[in-house]
C-alpha cells in the first residue's frame, strides 16, 4: 500500500460498528482498531452500510444517495 492511503485504510480489520460514526471524538482504543476515523468526514465522500438493520439511525452529515434492499450508499456532506 502506498504511504500516502496508510492512514486512510484498514486491510486486516472488521468495520467499525455503526453507531460509532455518529461520534464526535473517538476514544485512542478505537481509533488503534480503526485510523480511518481521524477525520473520516473530510478523508471520503461517501459510506456503505451494508446489510442494514431497520431502524438505521443516521449519523449527521450523511444523506442517503442510493438504497437496495441489502445497502445504503451515504454521501457526506461537506462541512459548513
Amino acid at each position: 500500500m502506498s504511504a500516502p492511503h496508510a492512514g486512510i485504510s484498514q486491510p486486516l480489520a472488521e468495520p467499525v460498528e455503526w453507531s460509532v460514526l455518529g461520534q464526535d471524538h473517538f476514544p485512542g482504543d478505537t481509533l488503534g482498531n480503526a485510523r480511518y476515523l481521524t477525520n473520516w468526514r473530510t478523508n471520503f465522500d461517501q459510506v456503505l452500510l451494508i446489510d442494514p438493520s431497520p431502524p438505521v439511525l443516521l449519523p449527521r452529515g450523511l444523506k442517503p444517495a442510493v438504497t437496495t434492499p441489502f445497502a445504503i450508499l451515504y454521501e457526506i456532506e461537506p462541512a459548513s
